[in-house]
């Protein structure tokens, strides 16, 4: 298994940190988890995010307790998947990151505002414009530092309205992490 991977995507000052390049296997793996319910894909999927998480916490210096965000899921992926892929990776990776020794827990901060396309077949400005503005975040008392997670990161467009939402309620996300993330082509 090779190492998790510090990433930088243009628009994101937080740290990104990834469990591995998205491509083959660990793509297939992704692909096997979301949208044919391999639950062993997922579980191995979550060892990676939490090899993702780990590195960010260490090198953050991170102490005490934290919450890892999900990139909330579309509705109509939940229902079409059958099963919110997003909750249950991050559920697995707060059992291994616990098993460690980190305290943490996973919260749902974020949700939907409005509807938004599928990002697969979108360019890189389609994305950042079909994701402005369609998260909002849940308003709480939390103190802890927080780390926003997804499955991939491509050009960064999720990650970026994901701190966007969290940071106009007064949240300060100290980074991001992904199982997989894709080699910028520049």
């Amino acid at each position: 298994m090779d190492q998790a991977k510090i990433r930088s995507r243009p628009g994101i000052d937080l740290p990104l940190w990834c469990g591995g390049d998205y491509a083959p296997p660990l793509m297939n793996i992704i692909s096997a988890a979301k949208d044919h319910h391999r639950r062993d894909g997922i579980w191995l999927l979550s060892v990676r995010l939490a090899f993702a998480c780990a590195g960010l916490i260490d090198e953050r210096g991170l102490t005490g307790e934290g919450i890892l965000v999900p990139f909330p899921s579309r509705g109509a992926a939940v229902r079409e998947r059958g099963l919110d892929f997003t909750q249950i990776l991050a559920a697995k990776t707060v059992g291994h990151l616990r098993r460690i020794g980190h305290r943490i827990s996973g919260s749902s901060l974020l949700r939907h505002v409005r509807s938004v396309q599928d990002q697969s077949e979108l360019s890189v400005s389609q994305r950042q414009g079909n994701l402005e503005g369609s998260l909002a975040a849940i308003p709480t008392s939390e103190q802890r530092w927080m780390i926003v997670i997804d499955d991939v990161v491509t050009t960064g467009a999720s990650m970026r309205e994901a701190v966007r939402a969290l940071r106009s309620v007064g949240y300060a996300p100290v980074g991001l992490a992904a199982v997989a993330g894709t080699r910028l082509r520049i």
